[in-house]
């Protein structure tokens, strides 16, 4: 419709869970539903919902061996679920463009090994869009 959408989109989010310095990948395939509302003008208010399964990429990461040094032990993928939503605006710079601006919050939590792990951020995006 002219106000509200429905599709999909893919996440990537690097983060590091441990402050060893080792980056984790995680993957958000989402389905979401975007609203937008003209305010005034070429100005617009932009909402955005998505949910969607999680996969959390393997890694290796550096632990002590209890005797002064390290060793790699490497962690298996895990699945779980995710959620973000964002709230912006944007404005129409002609009939094709758009630059816009949101803010909001990303949460994925996966379970695997007697063990619920979760990831909270809050995601700042700015950027064009194109107007179709």
């Amino acid at each position: 419709g002219q106000n509200v959408g429905i599709g999909g989109e893919m996440g990537f989010w690097w983060f590091s869970p441990d402050d060893d310095g080792d980056a984790q990948l995680v993957l958000s395939p989402h389905l979401r539903a975007r609203m937008s509302f003209p305010i005034v003008d070429k100005i617009t208010f932009d909402g955005m919902l998505g949910v969607g399964p999680t996969i959390w990429t393997s890694r290796d990461a550096q632990v002590s061996d209890g005797m002064g040094g390290t060793t790699t032990q490497s962690t298996d993928s895990r699945f779980g679920w995710s959620l973000r939503f964002n709230f912006g605006g944007s404005y129409a710079i002609n009939d094709q463009v758009s630059v816009f601006a949101n803010l909001g919050y990303f949460t994925s939590t996966t379970y695997g090994d007697d063990i619920t792990a979760t990831l909270n951020t809050i995601p700042l995006g700015l950027g064009l869009r194109g107007n179709f």
